[in-house]
């Protein structure tokens, strides 16, 4: 299993993104990406660095 970043928790990545997009979806298709993409980025490290090399 792979380890966990240290930083934010997952659910006050959350709560941010969707006090200001309203849900993780519309943030994620804002970005260009699939609407499941930031969930999968807070869930599963590995998608963190492609999510966060996109502008």
């Amino acid at each position: 299993m792979a380890q966990k970043p240290r930083g934010m928790h997952p659910e006050d990545i959350k709560a941010f993104i969707c006090k200001t997009w309203g849900t993780l979806a519309a943030f994620s298709v804002a970005k260009g990406r699939a609407p499941a993409a930031a969930s999968n980025t807070i869930r599963q490290p590995p998608y963190s660095h492609p999510m966060a090399q996109r502008p």
